[in-house]
């Protein structure tokens, strides 16, 4: 007998444990599902990003380029394949953007666990979890501000 109370304490201790780890399993049951839900409407829903009519480049009959145009907005925006560009050039920009891009899913859990503490300790967003994201995002078309017509939400 611990501390004289007999072995009838020991049941509601159990108790306790087993519903602490019941809520636990509920939460993160719950979390996962949340996550599945949101990648299941990402992937349903992508968000709408500007058309493929970017910039257009006259070629001639061998390929080489003869002129260039800017697209409507007078963005400069040419797609190319990773084959088209020097390596040094992805290497660099990789380097510079996100050097861990090799070796997480997009989302680097480092950088938002940084992200988070810091959000937490400052009480506003310091630095974010990713570039890419955030890349795709400043590829939509702007948004009001507090729903205010004529004022843009700030690009970060």
């Amino acid at each position: 007998m611990r501390g004289g109370h007999g072995p009838f304490l020991a049941q509601p201790r159990r108790r306790k444990a087993a519903r602490r780890g019941l809520r636990w399993r509920r939460w993160a049951a719950g979390l996962a599902l949340a996550l599945l839900a949101l990648f299941a409407l990402d992937r349903l829903f992508p968000p709408p990003l500007p058309g493929a009519g970017g910039a257009t480049v006259m070629l001639a009959a061998d390929g080489t380029p003869l002129r260039a145009f800017a697209d409507r907005d007078g963005v400069w925006r040419y797609p190319v394949t990773p084959d088209q560009v020097s390596p040094y050039y992805l290497e660099a920009l990789l380097g510079y953007e996100d050097r861990w891009f090799q070796r997480h899913p997009g989302v680097n859990p480092l950088a938002l666990a940084r992200a988070a503490w810091q959000w937490a300790t400052s009480g506003r967003g310091v630095c974010g979890g990713s570039t890419r994201p955030k890349e795709v995002a400043r590829l939509r078309p702007p948004r009001p501000a507090g729903g205010r017509p004529g004022r843009r939400a700030p690009d970060r």
